[in-house]
């Protein structure tokens, strides 16, 4: 059956048909490609967008007169009248619109063409049919490396991604050049931004150590996120969906279109709710966006801002080892149970953000352009807990006296709270004379965190709270970002450019955990260099290679801090990245493909290994490294057939590891050594596929069938290769039909129903694992989440089991 599924995905990219076809290649005047430009083929009413190397294609069984206009916010509107003729190719120039500045200055973490890096760019076209409410990660799964998971099983709620085995820590996330990564544990939670994509205009993938980018610096891909996209005519979106587990979202989106050509305002207002998959995980989201311009045809001011609320019942614990051979119990959800089998119905984690934001773009002449960005982030929330019997003197309260006994544990119910403001500025200032081979940019960045962590008491059995608002633990937490980089691009030909981008960032981190205590080691400063350097070649017409080298280098997270002592902490990492890729286009077929060796030092992981301070703590790895091969094909038949497939294959190896396993008898530790180990969470094969048809009812109908496949081969929870903790492979097929009648009183309608899982497969697409000896006592009987691995050794774990059949429908109205 996997042998079948595999093949499945990959042999539907094989057709072949003839056709009339229309393409060509829309270019500005110094002859560089436009992307994104709208052709309209009048005669055939079908419209194409230009891709990244500005290529277009047509493909139509009438050849009828040939009459194209091209379209593009920045560029004149342009109208070509061309005769029929078999395989016919245009070449078009675009004058630049004088009256309209380009709104969208991407800054330096932005690739741009001819940048030898390896990326993709998703349009919004791209995305916006498969958004019915779940979180951003789902997406971009069907992208090279990507692989998602749910802690609810069903999109929504808290959910997570990784590229090339890296996970979120480890992938640098910007929204219109600002950093999204939290500062402190450099992660990013989609869950406090729902629905975003609904506003996003455009979201690059960059694969590596990518370009240099504000904040944390990346360690295994960049996600930028894009909302500054203008319309120029006045626009309503609704979009409504619901299905499996209660699931519901309702958006609605406005925009004034450019009023006079200098003023645009937008907005949208966001719903989502679910059940989940597991147990009591509900979902209950809200969001806004909301933005304000003025422009003129050298200077723009925007306004943004957008917020989001999240309160989900707790699922990270996972569904205990022992419940998931029972279809009764691969739900069950321990978080908030209590010794009498009943919950804590309050088992919540509720968190909002608010995010303010302000660009100012100016041009001087067609020689320089500034790019200027304020912002402002707000972050506040709690997740709370009921523990039973826990130790009084952990929270601050004397044993209390109870007839003649002394009561020193009892019932409680707690609320960790985070709060965190981040601010700061970046800048980008753009030099290219018009008809120079250079191209520099000099930018960067400066950010405030101030962070406070802190615990509150709100129940207590035996205990009166005479303040709601005292503490039982105050920790502050201050860091200072500051970046700057250098990027230059020089043309030796028309052909073939080089690319360098040089980047020096530097942080101060002050986590003040107690200073009546101990001030020692409680300041980190960081100083890093990260240097990328590039070449890029047009090989001929249709295909071009590029190859880039770039260093990347960030400091531990929070724990690993907090955690540790000055003696036992660990030291920041460090990454080398080669990439080597080749794309192009062989008839109908679309061609990328590349080679990556990602090697790093100092890796952190977990080992199990007890430092100084009796904490868990990650440990430098010296050695580790990842390589391989990604490849996309993408097959474009007119409207009615198109094939997209992407697969990654790649080794991802320690070299030597040491892991350290608990005696829960002796209170020891013992180590064993492994050598040539997978890394965690590495899949050494991953495949995803999408074969899209289309057929036309009638002068006013379109049917439109996605059938969507993924394989992820078997990967490890850890470092060890060990069998125990292994996750299985497994392939998913999804579906989805879209149907766009035409309706005189909207531009668009369109009706959407999409069945993911269709063959409702069991399987799982994440877990935690803890190892220990236990040679006098057997836990399997007391506790659900212990099974045996061999002899005395056991092993602790949570699995994240994901939906069978979910059915999702919706409607998109535009107006």
């Amino acid at each position: 059956m996997k042998f079948v599924f595999v093949c499945l995905l990959m042999i539907i990219s094989f057709p072949s048909f003839s056709q009339f076809t229309l393409q060509g290649k829309a270019v500005n005047k110094a002859g560089f490609p436009i992307t994104g430009v709208s052709v309209e083929w009048i005669e055939n009413k079908q419209v194409e967008i230009t891709d990244d190397a500005g290529y277009f294609r047509f493909e139509c069984s009438s050849s009828r007169l040939q009459s194209l206009v091209f379209n593009h916010l920045s560029y004149v509107t342009r109208r070509v009248e061309m005769a029929p003729e078999i395989e016919t190719v245009v070449f078009v120039v675009l004058d630049e619109n004088a009256q309209i500045l380009p709104e969208l200055q991407i800054n330096g973490s932005w690739v741009k063409d001819k940048t030898p890096i390896t990326y993709q760019t998703l349009k919004k076209s791209d995305f916006e049919h498969s958004n019915l409410g779940q979180d951003l990660p789902y997406l971009l799964q069907q992208t090279p490396s990507v692989v998602v998971s749910s802690d609810a099983g069903t999109g929504f709620g808290y959910t997570g991604l990784r590229i090339r085995g890296s996970d979120q820590t480890r992938i640098n996330t910007t929204i219109n050049g600002i950093p999204l990564n939290e500062a402190e544990s450099h992660s990013v939670f989609w869950v406090d931004l729902p629905d975003f994509a609904s506003s996003a205009q455009a979201i690059q993938i960059q694969r590596g150590v990518g370009t240099s980018a504000n904040g944390a610096g990346a360690f295994g891909a960049s996600i930028n996120l894009s909302t500054l996209e203008v319309r120029e005519d006045p626009y309503v979106e609704i979009n409504a969906s619901g299905g499996s587990f209660q699931s519901s979202r309702f958006s609605a989106s406005v925009g004034t279109g450019l009023l006079g050509k200098h003023l645009y305002f937008d907005g949208r207002i966001s719903r989502i709710q679910s059940n989940g998959y597991i147990d009591r995980a509900n979902a209950n989201l809200n969001a806004y966006y909301a933005s304000a311009l003025w422009m003129n045809e050298n200077t723009s001011f925007r306004f943004i801002t957008f917020s989001g609320h999240e309160r989900t019942y707790q699922a990270w614990n996972g569904v205990p080892v022992q419940y998931l051979t029972n279809d009764k119990t691969r739900t069950f959800n321990t978080a908030g149970l209590r010794s009498d089998r009943s919950f804590y119905q309050d088992e919540v984690d509720d968190y909002g953000q608010s995010h303010y934001q302000l660009h100012i773009n100016h041009r001087i002449g067609q020689t320089i352009s500034l790019h200027l960005a304020m912002h402002y982030t707000k972050g506040g929330g709690y997740y709370e807990q009921f523990r039973e019997q826990d130790d009084l003197e952990d929270y601050g309260f004397t044993p209390i006296p109870i007839g003649d006994t002394l009561i020193s544990t009892a019932d409680i119910v707690r609320r960790k709270w985070l709060q965190t403001d981040l601010f700061g500025g970046i800048y980008q200032i753009n030099y290219h004379p018009v008809g120079s081979r250079h191209n520099v940019t000099l930018g960067g960045g400066l950010n405030r965190y101030i962070g406070s962590h802190f615990g509150q008491v709100v129940v207590g059995q035996y205990i009166q709270i005479r303040d709601e608002n005292e503490r039982y633990y105050d920790q502050k937490a201050y860091k200072t970002d500051w970046n700057t980089y250098l990027q230059w691009r020089y043309d030796l030909d028309s052909k073939s450019g080089l690319f360098a981008d040089l980047q020096l960032r530097k942080i101060r981190y002050d986590f003040a955990l107690d200073r009546s205590v101990n001030t020692e080691g409680q300041i980190f400063d960081g100083l890093f260099f990260n240097p990328k350097l590039g070449y890029y070649n047009q090989l001929s017409q249709n295909w071009s290679s590029y190859m880039s080298i770039g260093i990347a280098q960030r400091e531990p997270n929070r724990e690993d801090f907090t955690e540790s002592s000055l003696g036992s902490r660990p030291k920041s990492e460090w990454l080398l990245n080669p990439e080597l890729g080749v794309k192009g286009q062989i008839g109908k077929f679309a061609l990328n493909v590349n080679l990556f060796w990602m090697h790093y030092r100092d890796q952190l992981a977990l080992s199990g290994k007890l430092n100084d301070v009796g904490a868990y703590t990650r440990i430098n790895i010296p050695l580790s490294n990842r390589y391989g091969l990604e490849a996309q094909v993408d097959y474009q038949s007119g409207n009615w057939f198109g094939l997209n497939f992407s697969g990654a294959l790649s080794q991802n190896k320690v070299k030597a590891f040491t892991e350290y396993i608990d005696n829960w008898e002796s209170g020891e530790q013992r180590s064993v050594e492994h050598m040539n180990t997978d890394l965690a969470f590495s899949p050494n094969l991953i495949l995803q596929s999408t074969l899209t048809l289309a057929t036309q009812i009638g002068h006013s109908r379109v049917i439109y069938l996605d059938i969507i496949g993924r394989y992820i081969s078997s990967q490890y929870l850890d470092n060890t290769s060990n069998e125990n903790s292994k996750l299985e492979d497994y392939g998913v097929l999804d579906a989805r039909i879209r149907f766009s009648p035409k309706w005189k009183f909207a531009k668009s309608l369109d009706f959407i129903l999409q069945a993911n899982n269709v063959l409702d497969k069991s399987y799982i697409s994440n877990a935690w694992i803890y190892r220990f000896d236990s040679p006098g006592y057997n836990p399997v009987f007391d506790d659900p989440y212990v099974r045996q691995e061999d002899g005395d050794t056991y092993q602790q774990s949570g699995w994240f089991p994901q939906a069978g059949l979910q059915l999702l429908g919706g409607i998109t109205l535009k107006f």
